[in-house]
Order: structure tokens, then sequence, then C-alpha cells
């Protein structure tokens, strides 16, 4: 299970009643709240790439190469028809990255008091497998496709050596590959590599963070819109975060996947039986309960 805590009003957004289904809210990777996001790669990087001699044998151009690493908001895409059309094993385009968040705990005491707006808020729990397979995307260009993008579940890392560790696996299994398939058609080494290694940028976040148990869905899209066969499809829209406009993408998700929704432990009665009557005529099928945590404010 995966739990998405949220004030009133974003739960509203997300269970909307007046749309076809439940959508998630995903926001641009740099509208998040950790100020740290996106640097922690980076400067983890720099202290691995010393020791990757202990792990595979480098030349000295190679560890230049991964030395001037720079991460750009570009993916590689494969899929069917431009493996077919254009005899590539897939092409890289520029993209734009969007953050869905979830708590692998139900009744997180520090994530109600950061999430639910002064304990007035929801816990939204899904099956987490149900959502995993609803949301990724296997074969994302493919011409029968009519998602399009790039999507990865993943456990958010806290720890320094766990993330030292990731970076060299990734590394190590990127350039076996780069080097026995020969990709050099895109890009040097280098380059190749950051590719691969950018997705960790989105599951590094500070040890402060810890108690928050975060699953992310990272979800990628390309920003040339004139590959999308719905042209509407992943709309950038903007909401007030904090005082801030973010980006976000409203993802559709099929009902199935919300099980249970969860009440702030400080509700008053009367909010929780609105939640109770808006589940009962809008998703009769989820169990409304409330949080078992002995929080009076």
């Amino acid at each position: 299970m995966l739990y998405h805590y949220t004030d009133l009003n974003g739960f509203l957004s997300i269970m909307c009643p007046e749309k076809e289904g439940p959508s998630l809210w995903m926001t641009d990777y740099r509208f998040m709240n950790d100020a740290s996001e996106g640097l922690i790669l980076k400067d983890t990087l720099d202290k691995v790439i010393p020791k990757l001699s202990e792990y595979i044998d480098l030349s000295p151009s190679d560890y230049e190469e991964l030395s001037k690493i720079e991460f750009k908001d570009k993916h590689l895409y494969t899929g069917r028809q431009f493996f077919e059309k254009e005899k590539k094993l897939g092409i890289v385009l520029d993209d734009e990255t969007f953050i869905g968040c979830f708590c692998r705990s139900s009744d997180s005491l520090d994530m109600w008091r950061a999430y639910s707006k002064n304990g007035t808020g929801c816990a939204i729990g899904f099956d987490g497998d149900s959502l995993r397979h609803s949301l990724t995307i296997g074969n994302p260009l493919s011409e029968t496709e009519k998602r399009l993008g790039l999507s990865e579940f993943a456990d958010v890392v806290y720890g320094d050596e766990e993330k030292e560790k990731r970076i060299i696996d990734l590394i190590i299994a990127q350039i076996k590959e780069y080097k026995e398939i020969d990709y050099s058609d895109y890009g040097k080494l280098g380059e190749y590599v950051a590719m691969f290694l950018k997705n960790l940028k989105f599951q590094f976040k500070h040890s402060c963070f810890k108690s928050e148990e975060e699953t992310r869905l990272i979800f990628s899209i390309p920003k040339d819109k004139s590959l999308f066969q719905d042209k509407k499809a992943y709309e950038i829209k903007y909401r007030d975060a904090n005082g801030i406009l973010a980006p976000y993408i409203d993802v559709p998700i099929p009902r199935e996947t919300v099980v249970e929704i969860i009440v702030s432990p400080t509700a008053s009665e009367t909010a929780y039986e609105a939640v109770c009557n808006f589940a009962k005529k809008n998703f009769p099928e989820v169990n409304v309960k409330r949080s078992k945590l002995p929080l009076r404010f």
C-alpha cells in the first residue's frame, strides 16, 4: 500500500467526482519542498568517481568523461517506431520531469503534521501494485501507445552509503553496456551515463526527510508536444504551492487503485462524517476510517 497525505483541497482534486475517475497532480521536480532536491546526486557523484577503480578498469579518458558529467533534462527514449524507421535503438529527447509523492506508512505523525493542513486532511491509500501497473509505461514511443513518457516508481534513498552504492552499481552497468553495444551515437561516455544517472537525482533526498518513508513516481515527458497523439495530453497547469505557482500535470488513474481513505487524527466528528458521506456517494467501494493516533492538536 502507498499513501498520499494531503489537505482537503488536494483530496478533492485527486478524488474529484466531476472527472471520469481520480487523478494525480504531479509536480515539476524543481518545485518540491526539499531545497536540496536534485543537488545531492552531483555532490555524491564527485565522491564516488575516485573510488571507481576499486570496481572497474577505466582509462584516463573514461575518468575525464565521467568527471565532466552534467545532468541535463534529456532521456534516451526507446521504442519500436524509432527502431524500425530510423534503424536506431532509440532517440535522445529533451524532456521535463514531474514527481508524485507517496508514503509507505498509513498513519505517520510527521506526515499528518506536514501535509494535512492543521490536521484537516486525509491520507489516500492506493494499491501499490495496481498503481504501478497502471502508470508504468513499457514502450513509450510505440505507434499504438496513446501515452508518451518514461515512468518509474522508486523508494527514496536517505543514507549516504546507499546513495554511493546506487551510483557505483549504475555506472558500472552502463559503462559495460555502452562499450559492448556501441551507443556512441547517443553521445560520449559521460553524456550517455548521465542520462541514466539522471533518475537517481529524483531518488536522493536529505536524511532529515527520512521519516517521510517516501516512494516516488518519477514521470518524464518530452518537451516536444508534436510527438503526442493527443495534443492535450499532460498539459502543464499551475497551482499555489505555499505562495509559489508550481507547474504540475494531471495524470488519470483507475478507480480501483484507490483502496482506502484515512482521516486525520485531529479531525472533528463532523469532518470525519463529511468524508464518509463523500466516499459513500462517489466511491462506495472505498473504505474510510479514522487515524488511530492519540493526537489532540
